[in-house]
């Protein structure tokens, strides 16, 4: 190569961070680096000029890495989305969200309750007839029978308020509580079954003074279910004595 050819690629090599440089003519055909640039070659590495070019070929090569570089500025960028929290957008979706399963769950929840309030009036009810039934049983045997003892009417609360008692008696008991009655408690007429009072006639009902419709509703259903159908609406279901 010529001093000029080589002068020439010395120019090209001090310019080489511009890309429009071409390799002169003279190197082209035995270049080995990537085309089109000259980045170093046999004829040009032998002359003075050649420390240069094999400078600028470390540097070619080191700008072939664009993979990793931008693998890098992904993870960059992940990052400081990671760092950001959350935008406003997606703040007001997960408030949606939240939203629509309150509106479903909520009322389905109340209702869970209600029915559960409810189920526990009806087993009551039922205790209560069973208790007069065992009672009147036990009078024709000469046996006297404490309802109030028999249904543990002291240690009972009313399911639906646990504020109220869970069953009154008209008659004489003796383990009677002292909470006032209130909606879901089980009203009995009568107290004490004993031989000379079987003959009678027993009444149990369900107070529905203070229930809300709903709740009502739901007793109602809960006693049909029980087989106490002529008890809905709070009316009282007549046991008669032997």
């Amino acid at each position: 190569m010529s001093d000029n050819e080589c002068a020439n690629s010395q120019i090209l090599s001090e310019k080489s961070s511009r890309p429009d440089f071409l390799c002169p003519e003279a190197c082209v055909g035995e270049r080995y680096a990537i085309a089109p640039y000259c980045l170093s070659t046999k004829n040009c590495l032998s002359r003075q000029c050649g420390t240069k070019l094999a400078g600028i070929q470390r540097i070619r090569t080191q700008a072939q890495r664009p993979p990793i570089a931008r693998s890098m500025r992904m993870k960059i960028e992940n990052a400081r989305r990671q760092e950001a929290g959350f935008t406003l957008i997606e703040l007001m979706i997960v408030i949606a969200i939240i939203g629509i399963l309150a509106a479903i769950a909520i009322p389905q929840y109340e209702k869970y309750i209600t029915t559960s309030k409810a189920s526990g009036v009806a087993s009551n009810f039922k205790q209560a007839v069973d208790a007069i039934n065992a009672g009147i049983a036990a009078a024709s045997a000469g046996q006297i029978t404490d309802l109030s003892q028999v249904l543990n009417a002291k240690a009972s609360v009313d399911p639906v308020n646990t504020a109220s008692e869970a069953f009154s008696f008209t008659g004489t008991v003796t383990s009677a509580s002292a909470l006032p009655s209130g909606c879901g408690t089980i009203a009995i007429t009568g107290g004490t079954i004993g031989p000379g009072a079987a003959s009678g006639t027993f009444g149990v009902a369900y107070v529905n003074a203070g229930c809300n419709a709903a709740q009502a509703a739901a007793i109602d259903a809960a006693l049909t279910a029980a087989g106490f159908s002529t008890a809905v609406g709070g009316t009282a279901l007549t046991i008669s004595g032997y």
